[in-house]
């Protein structure tokens, strides 16, 4: 899979490297993420949901809580 370069939702063309989500799956750099706050959630992301979305796959849901059967990062158990 290629790796796609990921962009903050708050501001067109902003360079700052992507770090948080907010709850309705918009993503947002470390300088924009906290200027969200009173509108909506955001948490930081985690570094395998950084990869999932630079390979193009969704992720789970914004508030990841592990599942029985699963192991920590989502995927199904074996």
């Amino acid at each position: 899979m290629s790796n796609r370069p990921l962009t903050c939702d708050m501001v067109k063309d902003c360079p700052e490297r992507v770090t948080h989500i907010g709850e309705k799956g918009y993503v947002y750099c470390a300088k924009h993420a906290p200027l969200r706050q009173g509108w909506e959630r955001t948490r930081k992301l985690r570094a395998w949901e950084v990869k999932q979305l630079q390979e193009g796959k969704p992720l789970r849901s914004y508030d990841y809580r592990p599942q029985i059967g699963c192991t920590h990062d989502g995927r199904e158990r074996e």
